[in-house]
C-alpha cells in the first residue's frame, strides 16, 4: 500500500496523492502501515512518484504483493481518468488501496457510487492464471463488490482476456509507458 498510510493515533487514512508537498504536509512519525501497523516512511524525490515505504518487511494476513512503479502509475492513472472518460463515475467516490475484511484483500481502487454500489478496479500487470483471477473475483463478489480487471504487461494474455469476456462480457487492457 504505497499511497495510503494510517495515522498512528487517529486511525485516519493518509493518502499521499492528496498532498502537493508531502514532506511538509505529512508528519512521517504519524504514519503506520494500515495492514501490519509498522512504521512507514515517505519516499519523495524529483523523479519518483511520492509514496510510503516500510522500514521492515510488511507482515500481514492481507493478500497484497510488492508493487512496481508501473503498477503504482496505473492506479493513479485510473483514479484520475475514470471520471474524465466515463460519465457514470462523475458522482462516485474513488479511493486508492482500500483494505477489505473479511476477504483480507486490498482493492487497488474502490469506487463507491451514490447508490451504494461498490466496484473494485484491479490492475494486473504480473503473470496471473485464470484460476487466480476467478478466486480474487469471487472474494470481491462475496462482499457484494463488482470487479473490473485491467490487464496489462504479462497478465494481458489471450487466456486471461478470454476469461474476462466469458465472465463479464468484456475485457479491458491497460497499456502505458513510464517516462
Amino acid at each position: 500500500m504505497p499511497f495510503v498510510a494510517e495515522h498512528r493515533t487517529t486511525g485516519e487514512r493518509i493518502d499521499i496523492t492528496q498532498h502537493k508537498t508531502p514532506h511538509s504536509d505529512i508528519n512521517q512519525q504519524d504514519c503506520i502501515c494500515p495492514l501490519c501497523g509498522t512504521d512507514l516512511f515517505l519516499r519523495v524525490g524529483l523523479i519518483r512518484q511520492p509514496h510510503f515505504a516500510h522500514r521492515a518487511q510488511c507482515t500481514t494476513q492481507y493478500q497484497s504483493h510488492p508493487e512496481t512503479a508501473a503498477h503504482r502509475h496505473g492506479k493513479l492513472y485510473l483514479q484520475h481518468h475514470l471520471k474524465e472518460e466515463f460519465p457514470e463515475y462523475t458522482q462516485a467516490t474513488i479511493e486508492l488501496e482500500v483494505k477489505l475484511q473479511p476477504i483480507w484483500r486490498v482493492a487497488d481502487l474502490l469506487v463507491t457510487f451514490p447508490t451504494g454500489v461498490r466496484q473494485a478496479h484491479e490492475i494486473q500487470l504480473a503473470v496471473i492464471t485464470t484460476k487466480e483471477l476467478e478466486e480474487r473475483t469471487n472474494d470481491y463478489t462475496s462482499m457484494g463488490i463488482d470487479v473490473v480487471w485491467w490487464l496489462g504487461g504479462e497478465a494481458d494474455k489471450d487466456h486471461n482476456r478470454q476469461w474476462c469476456v466469458e465472465t463479464f462480457g468484456y475485457s479491458l487492457s491497460i497499456q502505458y509507458a513510464l517516462e
